[in-house]
């Protein structure tokens, strides 16, 4: 029997200067079958302050399909959608455990358990993501799902020489999870281009000047011009303090470049055996990793080689696939993902 078209109505956050939700996505739909019409509903406002956000949801309720789908960072949207054709997708629970008094629990009133209850199913990124929902929600255990974000096809390897006189380390991401004082200080007496993707506060533009590291800022890059900067790089270096996913290890794995991530989930879940892990909490141990790449030969080979395996999981086709299954339970309660 033929299957139903479906009507998908992807809400997004305001595009900007990021690209990592967009990311997902576009490979996400570029995957998905011929019975899936989709089209991306853009928030009009980025996610600040009180009026913008409501001015969103109110303006929400009108772009619905047979699927609303809430694709990350713009959870608020869901309180007027149709709670029975609505998914929210959840990328990080980090953000409640990293600001404190009124402020957390008001981000956890209005970003976690309202959408929480206005949706038929949430989607975890990573089993570390799902249980990280139900400790904080535990009455959602039964709706929460997961489905890993997928790398994209565009990356794929791309041979390039070690460096092993000065290696080009790419550090991604400046919020304050990404770790950037523990990997300049990992960095400091090391012999290596130290490259920061991300717009740096005052405060680490300072650190940064009065390091002895050679550096390179970089900010507001397109995905092609991002996939140029791991072509250019020797290592990938993503030792997060915490994370909903991580995906620049699988995109730095599809590269074909070693990467140093942290040894606790999701990080060490995502990378699958084809990462060098480290404390993230310490320095040294970063600086350990980053050492043993550069110093061994067979050791960056064995990273590489298992790397290469890891990403077969992450597909865009597959990841696509458990989505479409999951709207059309929604649709018609058949479909198994």
């Amino acid at each position: 029997m033929d299957k139903l078209p479906i009507k998908v109505i992807y809400f997004m956050r305001k595009k900007g200067s990021f690209f990592s939700l967009e990311r997902v996505f576009d490979d996400i739909t570029l995957s998905l079958s011929s019975d899936v019409d989709y089209s991306f509903r853009y928030s009009r406002f980025y996610s600040k302050g009180f009026f913008r956000r409501f001015y969103d949801l109110c303006t929400a309720p009108f772009a619905q399909g047979d699927i609303n789908h809430i694709t990350g960072d713009v959870h608020f949207v869901s309180y007027f959608l149709n709670k029975n054709k609505t998914i929210l997708t959840i990328h990080d629970t980090g953000i409640p455990g990293r600001i404190i008094g009124a402020r957390h629990w008001l981000y956890w009133l209005f970003w976690l358990r309202l959408p929480s209850w206005k949706c038929k199913y949430i989607v975890a990124i990573s089993k570390s993501t799902k249980d990280s929902i139900i400790n904080l929600l535990p009455d959602v255990a039964d709706k929460v799902k997961v489905i890993p974000n997928p790398v994209s096809t565009v990356f794929t390897p791309n041979f390039r020489l070690f460096n092993e006189v000065t290696p080009r380390i790419l550090h991604i991401g400046v919020t304050e999870n990404k770790n950037f004082e523990r990997h300049l200080d990992a960095v400091s007496g090391l012999h290596c281009t130290f490259v920061i993707v991300g717009e740096l506060t005052s405060h680490q533009g300072k650190l940064l000047k009065a390091s002895n590291v050679t550096f390179k800022v970089i900010s507001g890059l397109t995905n092609e011009e991002m996939l140029g900067q791991y072509q250019l790089s020797d290592i990938v270096l993503f030792a997060s303090t915490s994370e909903g996913f991580g995906l620049p290890i699988l995109e730095g794995q599809a590269v074909g470049r070693p990467v140093v991530t942290s040894n606790i989930d999701p990080m060490s879940e995502v990378a699958g055996g084809g990462a060098c892990l480290v404390d993230p909490y310490s320095s040294q141990s970063i600086r350990k990793g980053l050492k043993r790449i550069i110093e061994n030969p067979q050791y960056r080979s064995e990273l590489v080689s298992k790397g290469f395996e890891n990403i077969k999981k992450y597909n865009p086709a597959a990841v696509a696939e458990c989505y479409e299954n999951l709207y059309r339970e929604i649709i018609n309660g058949e479909a198994e993902y």
